[in-house]
């Protein structure tokens, strides 16, 4: 007893060890307190018809087609509307079909052929609702081509073809006024004076030549004169007398 009085406090620290070592060794081999390794190998389940049919449809599909892009939509439009123009280009949505696909020319960068789908419209169909964007898109591809000449002159001709008052001759001229140019509102039409029926022709004679000046200077003989131009010697009187 006396041993257990002096070493108490190193007993008691022992013993604390000890329970504490009991109760972890307790926690991890309990089965809830650890977890087990997974297993290197699992067994694989036998799959069913159907699963299978899926799987052999996934794996030997026909790969998909590729969607076509903008740039071949475009395109089949245009054919499009070019073929129905052929087929019958006088119809009411001529104009519409015109502009329509002049815009898609100019998108796919081919402003040529675009102008000249837009001029169709000026010159063919000047009644449509189509007539002032295809003169507006004519301009903007002359300006995306830096052809500022022909931009220009299609302004030009713009402000001519729509009368004074309107808002798309006051745009034209504004335009026109950025680059510096004034430009004459519409050309009034000459009419020619008709000829009268019986028209007198008048013969103007030709100007008389100046009279040279005969006048003879102090001391100067008066020139002779011979030949044809010589003027005839005086008449004698050779009548016999009475």
């Amino acid at each position: 007893m006396e041993f257990i009085k002096k070493n108490a406090l190193p007993l008691c620290l022992l013993a604390a060890c000890v329970i504490a070592v009991l109760v972890g060794g307790y926690a991890l081999l309990s089965p809830g307190g650890r977890e087990l390794p997974a297993p290197r190998f699992q067994r694989v389940l036998p799959a069913t018809s159907q699963s299978q049919e899926k799987m052999r449809e996934i794996l030997y599909r026909p790969p998909a087609e590729p969607r076509p892009t903008e740039h071949d939509e475009r395109l089949a439009a245009i054919e499009d509307y070019r073929t129905r123009l052929e087929e019958n280009p006088d119809s009411e949505e001529a104009p519409i079909l015109l502009l329509a696909m002049g815009n898609l020319q100019k998108m796919e960068g081919d402003c040529d052929n675009a102008i000249a789908a837009y001029e169709q419209v000026i010159l063919n169909h000047p009644q449509s609702n189509q007539y002032l964007d295809a003169w507006l898109e004519t301009a903007t591809c002359y300006e995306v081509m830096d052809d500022y000449n022909n931009m220009i002159r299609t302004y030009m001709d713009m402000a001519k073809a729509f009368p004074p008052d309107t808002e798309a001759h006051k745009f034209a001229l504004s335009k026109l006024g950025m680059s510096d140019i004034t430009v004459p509102g519409p050309l009034p039409e000459v009419t020619p004076e008709p000829e009268p029926d019986n028209a007198e022709y008048v013969v103007e004679d030709p100007p008389l030549a100046p009279e040279e000046d005969t006048t003879l200077a102090p001391g100067e003989d008066e020139p002779q004169v011979s030949g044809e131009d010589a003027a005839p010697p005086p008449a004698t009187d050779v009548t016999a007398p009475q």
